[in-house]
Protein backbone atom coordinates (compact mmCIF):
# COMPACT_ATOMS: atom_id res chain seq x y z
CA UNK A 1 0.00 0.00 0.00
CA UNK A 2 2.53 2.53 0.72
CA UNK A 3 4.21 1.84 -2.60
CA UNK A 4 1.20 2.53 -4.44
CA UNK A 5 0.24 5.73 -2.22
CA UNK A 6 4.26 6.79 -3.10
CA UNK A 7 3.58 6.14 -6.69
CA UNK A 8 0.69 8.21 -6.69
CA UNK A 9 2.15 11.17 -4.90
CA UNK A 10 4.41 10.73 -7.33
CA UNK A 11 2.40 11.21 -10.35
CA UNK A 12 0.08 13.88 -8.54
CA UNK A 13 2.96 16.02 -8.26
CA UNK A 14 4.22 15.71 -12.09
CA UNK A 15 0.46 16.58 -12.86
CA UNK A 16 0.95 20.08 -10.71
CA UNK A 17 4.27 20.94 -12.43
CA UNK A 18 2.83 20.18 -15.57
CA UNK A 19 -0.18 22.39 -14.93
CA UNK A 20 1.99 24.98 -13.35
CA UNK A 21 4.46 25.29 -16.32
CA UNK A 22 1.61 25.36 -19.24
CA UNK A 23 2.43 28.63 -21.29
CA UNK A 24 -0.10 31.79 -20.86
CA UNK A 25 -2.65 31.69 -23.22
CA UNK A 26 -2.06 34.11 -26.43
CA UNK A 27 -3.97 37.27 -27.04
CA UNK A 28 -4.98 38.10 -30.33
CA UNK A 29 -5.43 41.50 -31.35
CA UNK A 30 -6.79 43.32 -34.83
CA UNK A 31 -6.15 47.17 -34.60
CA UNK A 32 -5.00 46.80 -30.92
CA UNK A 33 -8.50 45.84 -30.08
CA UNK A 34 -8.50 41.48 -28.52
CA UNK A 35 -10.45 39.59 -30.83
CA UNK A 36 -9.97 36.01 -29.33
CA UNK A 37 -11.38 37.38 -25.96
CA UNK A 38 -11.89 33.03 -25.24
CA UNK A 39 -8.26 32.41 -25.74
CA UNK A 40 -8.36 29.57 -27.79
CA UNK A 41 -5.42 30.59 -29.80
CA UNK A 42 -2.58 28.62 -29.49
CA UNK A 43 0.97 27.88 -30.80
CA UNK A 44 1.95 24.63 -33.18
CA UNK A 45 5.38 24.51 -34.36
CA UNK A 46 5.76 27.78 -35.09
CA UNK A 47 3.08 28.80 -36.13
CA UNK A 48 -0.16 30.72 -34.46
CA UNK A 49 -3.86 28.80 -34.76
CA UNK A 50 -6.82 31.48 -34.38
CA UNK A 51 -10.50 30.90 -34.82
CA UNK A 52 -10.85 31.87 -38.38
CA UNK A 53 -14.52 33.14 -38.07
CA UNK A 54 -13.96 35.94 -34.94
CA UNK A 55 -11.17 36.98 -37.26
CA UNK A 56 -12.96 37.13 -40.99
CA UNK A 57 -16.03 38.28 -39.33
CA UNK A 58 -14.12 41.18 -37.83
CA UNK A 59 -12.41 41.75 -41.08
CA UNK A 60 -16.20 42.33 -42.34
CA UNK A 61 -16.35 39.33 -44.57
CA UNK A 62 -19.29 36.77 -44.24
CA UNK A 63 -18.40 33.00 -43.57
CA UNK A 64 -21.12 30.08 -43.69
CA UNK A 65 -20.34 26.27 -42.84
CA UNK A 66 -21.86 24.00 -45.39
CA UNK A 67 -22.65 20.32 -43.49
CA UNK A 68 -22.24 18.62 -46.72
CA UNK A 69 -18.75 19.92 -47.97
CA UNK A 70 -17.82 20.00 -44.26
CA UNK A 71 -15.95 23.32 -45.28
CA UNK A 72 -16.16 26.57 -44.36
CA UNK A 73 -16.95 29.33 -46.74
CA UNK A 74 -15.64 33.06 -46.48
CA UNK A 75 -16.85 36.30 -49.16
CA UNK A 76 -15.64 39.57 -48.84
CA UNK A 77 -15.58 42.05 -52.22
CA UNK A 78 -12.44 40.48 -53.98
CA UNK A 79 -12.30 37.56 -51.96
CA UNK A 80 -13.06 33.89 -52.10
CA UNK A 81 -11.73 31.98 -49.15
CA UNK A 82 -12.71 28.11 -47.91
CA UNK A 83 -11.41 26.23 -45.11
CA UNK A 84 -11.73 22.74 -44.84
CA UNK A 85 -10.82 20.40 -41.16
CA UNK A 86 -7.48 18.03 -42.12
CA UNK A 87 -6.58 20.16 -45.16
CA UNK A 88 -2.97 21.01 -45.04
CA UNK A 89 -4.27 24.43 -46.81
CA UNK A 90 -6.74 26.86 -47.17
CA UNK A 91 -7.75 27.97 -50.60
CA UNK A 92 -7.92 31.92 -51.16
CA UNK A 93 -9.11 33.18 -54.35
CA UNK A 94 -7.64 30.12 -55.72
CA UNK A 95 -4.11 30.19 -54.33
CA UNK A 96 -3.27 27.26 -52.17
CA UNK A 97 -1.53 28.74 -48.76
CA UNK A 98 -0.11 26.51 -46.57
CA UNK A 99 -1.05 24.99 -43.35
CA UNK A 100 1.88 22.81 -42.28
CA UNK A 101 0.21 21.14 -39.67
CA UNK A 102 -3.49 21.15 -41.25
CA UNK A 103 -6.66 23.10 -40.67
CA UNK A 104 -8.24 21.78 -37.28
CA UNK A 105 -11.40 21.82 -35.36
CA UNK A 106 -10.96 22.58 -31.60
CA UNK A 107 -13.90 23.41 -29.21
CA UNK A 108 -16.10 23.89 -32.21
CA UNK A 109 -14.37 26.40 -33.77
CA UNK A 110 -12.13 26.36 -36.86
CA UNK A 111 -8.64 27.04 -36.31
CA UNK A 112 -6.38 28.35 -39.32
CA UNK A 113 -2.76 29.53 -38.83
CA UNK A 114 -2.76 33.63 -38.61
CA UNK A 115 -0.34 33.86 -41.31
CA UNK A 116 -2.24 32.01 -43.96
CA UNK A 117 -5.29 34.16 -43.27
CA UNK A 118 -3.46 37.42 -42.84
CA UNK A 119 -1.82 36.29 -46.37
CA UNK A 120 -5.39 35.76 -47.83
CA UNK A 121 -6.50 39.35 -46.23
CA UNK A 122 -3.79 41.00 -47.01
CA UNK A 123 -3.37 42.05 -43.31
CA UNK A 124 -0.11 43.50 -40.99
CA UNK A 125 0.80 40.37 -38.80
CA UNK A 126 3.83 40.16 -35.95
CA UNK A 127 3.84 38.12 -33.03
CA UNK A 128 5.65 38.86 -29.96
CA UNK A 129 6.76 35.26 -28.69
CA UNK A 130 7.47 36.76 -25.32
CA UNK A 131 3.95 38.98 -24.49
CA UNK A 132 2.62 36.05 -26.42
CA UNK A 133 0.15 38.67 -28.02
CA UNK A 134 -0.33 38.25 -32.21
CA UNK A 135 -1.12 41.87 -33.55
CA UNK A 136 -2.99 42.06 -36.64
CA UNK A 137 -3.02 44.92 -38.67
CA UNK A 138 -6.34 45.34 -41.76
CA UNK A 139 -6.40 47.98 -44.62
CA UNK A 140 -4.25 45.70 -47.22
CA UNK A 141 -5.08 44.70 -50.70
CA UNK A 142 -6.51 41.19 -50.39
CA UNK A 143 -4.20 37.70 -52.12
CA UNK A 144 -4.13 38.58 -56.48
CA UNK A 145 -5.96 35.74 -57.72
CA UNK A 146 -4.56 32.80 -59.48
CA UNK A 147 -5.55 33.15 -62.00
CA UNK A 148 -2.83 36.12 -62.71
CA UNK A 149 -0.50 34.93 -59.54
CA UNK A 150 0.64 31.77 -61.12
CA UNK A 151 3.01 31.25 -63.98
CA UNK A 152 1.35 28.83 -66.50
CA UNK A 153 4.29 27.47 -67.59
CA UNK A 154 6.00 26.96 -64.37
CA UNK A 155 2.85 25.72 -62.90
CA UNK A 156 2.72 23.25 -66.02
CA UNK A 157 6.30 21.91 -65.63
CA UNK A 158 6.18 21.75 -61.60
CA UNK A 159 3.10 19.54 -61.79
CA UNK A 160 3.96 17.25 -63.88
CA UNK A 161 7.94 16.68 -62.39
CA UNK A 162 5.74 16.39 -59.09
CA UNK A 163 3.42 13.77 -60.62
CA UNK A 164 5.90 11.69 -61.97
CA UNK A 165 8.38 11.79 -59.23
CA UNK A 166 6.19 11.32 -56.26
CA UNK A 167 2.96 10.73 -58.01
CA UNK A 168 2.28 8.19 -54.87
CA UNK A 169 3.75 9.72 -51.99
CA UNK A 170 1.74 11.75 -49.68
CA UNK A 171 0.77 15.74 -50.25
CA UNK A 172 4.04 16.50 -48.22
CA UNK A 173 6.39 14.15 -50.72
CA UNK A 174 4.80 15.79 -53.37
CA UNK A 175 5.76 19.40 -51.82
CA UNK A 176 9.47 18.24 -51.09
CA UNK A 177 9.81 17.05 -54.66
CA UNK A 178 8.35 20.69 -55.95
CA UNK A 179 10.84 22.82 -53.38
CA UNK A 180 13.90 20.97 -54.96
CA UNK A 181 13.05 22.15 -58.35
CA UNK A 182 12.20 25.77 -57.10
CA UNK A 183 15.26 25.66 -54.77
CA UNK A 184 17.61 24.86 -58.34
CA UNK A 185 15.79 27.16 -60.42
CA UNK A 186 16.84 29.53 -57.64
CA UNK A 187 20.44 28.63 -57.34
CA UNK A 188 22.58 30.10 -59.80
CA UNK A 189 24.29 27.10 -60.79
CA UNK A 190 21.36 25.50 -62.40
CA UNK A 191 19.04 26.83 -65.17
CA UNK A 192 16.72 29.67 -64.37
CA UNK A 193 13.34 28.10 -65.72
CA UNK A 194 11.13 25.35 -64.15
CA UNK A 195 11.26 23.44 -67.43
CA UNK A 196 15.12 24.28 -67.66
CA UNK A 197 15.69 22.69 -64.24
CA UNK A 198 13.68 19.27 -65.68
CA UNK A 199 15.46 19.34 -68.82
CA UNK A 200 18.83 19.87 -67.63
CA UNK A 201 21.76 17.49 -68.71
CA UNK A 202 25.07 19.54 -68.40
CA UNK A 203 26.10 16.82 -65.62
CA UNK A 204 23.89 13.95 -66.88
CA UNK A 205 19.87 13.14 -66.89
CA UNK A 206 19.02 15.21 -63.01
CA UNK A 207 15.50 13.85 -63.64
CA UNK A 208 14.74 10.64 -65.85
CA UNK A 209 10.92 11.15 -66.24
CA UNK A 210 12.08 13.59 -68.57
CA UNK A 211 13.87 11.18 -70.69
CA UNK A 212 11.33 8.21 -70.58
CA UNK A 213 8.75 10.48 -71.09
CA UNK A 214 6.90 10.47 -68.04
CA UNK A 215 7.00 13.84 -67.28
CA UNK A 216 4.30 14.45 -69.79
CA UNK A 217 1.18 12.14 -68.59
CA UNK A 218 -1.29 14.54 -66.93
CA UNK A 219 -1.17 15.19 -63.13
CA UNK A 220 -3.55 13.63 -60.57
CA UNK A 221 -5.16 17.01 -58.60
CA UNK A 222 -2.86 16.60 -55.57
CA UNK A 223 -0.06 16.80 -57.60
CA UNK A 224 -1.44 20.41 -59.16
CA UNK A 225 -1.99 21.36 -55.56
CA UNK A 226 1.15 20.75 -54.69
CA UNK A 227 2.74 22.66 -57.33
CA UNK A 228 0.56 25.82 -56.19
CA UNK A 229 1.56 25.13 -52.96
CA UNK A 230 4.90 25.32 -53.61
CA UNK A 231 4.80 28.53 -55.83
CA UNK A 232 2.82 30.61 -53.08
CA UNK A 233 5.91 29.46 -50.64
CA UNK A 234 5.45 25.74 -49.05
CA UNK A 235 8.49 24.34 -48.31
CA UNK A 236 9.14 21.32 -46.40
CA UNK A 237 12.79 20.27 -48.05
CA UNK A 238 14.59 23.14 -46.49
CA UNK A 239 17.38 24.21 -49.09
CA UNK A 240 17.52 20.56 -50.56
CA UNK A 241 18.89 20.48 -54.66
CA UNK A 242 18.49 16.50 -54.78
CA UNK A 243 16.29 13.78 -53.44
CA UNK A 244 16.38 10.21 -54.05
CA UNK A 245 14.18 7.03 -53.04
CA UNK A 246 15.23 5.37 -49.90
CA UNK A 247 16.56 2.13 -51.22
CA UNK A 248 19.28 4.10 -53.33
CA UNK A 249 20.38 6.76 -50.65
CA UNK A 250 23.26 4.77 -49.67
CA UNK A 251 24.87 4.27 -53.01
CA UNK A 252 23.67 7.70 -55.10
CA UNK A 253 26.03 10.24 -55.52
CA UNK A 254 23.91 12.79 -53.59
CA UNK A 255 24.43 10.66 -50.23
CA UNK A 256 28.77 10.63 -50.65
CA UNK A 257 29.19 13.88 -51.37
CA UNK A 258 25.93 16.18 -50.16
CA UNK A 259 24.93 16.65 -46.63
CA UNK A 260 21.93 15.20 -46.35
CA UNK A 261 18.45 17.04 -45.21
CA UNK A 262 16.65 14.08 -44.48
CA UNK A 263 13.88 11.99 -45.28
CA UNK A 264 10.35 12.72 -46.37
CA UNK A 265 8.42 9.53 -46.87
CA UNK A 266 10.30 6.80 -49.17
CA UNK A 267 12.18 9.99 -50.53
CA UNK A 268 15.69 10.92 -48.44
CA UNK A 269 16.66 14.80 -49.70
CA UNK A 270 20.03 16.29 -49.48
CA UNK A 271 21.29 19.62 -49.29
Amino acid sequence: MRKISLILAVLLAALALTGMSAPPAIEVRLDGRTIDAESLAYEENGEVYIPARELCERLGAKVDWSREEKQASVTLPGLELTARPGDRYIVANGRYLFCPDGVTLKNSRLMVPASALAKAFGAGIEYDAASRVLSLTSGGLVIESADTYYDKEELYWLSRIIEAESGTETLMGKIAVGNVVLNRRDRDEFPDTVKGVIFDRRCGIQFSPAYSGSIYNTPREESVIAAKLCLDGANVAGESLYFTPIKRAETCWAARNRPVFGQIDRQMFFL
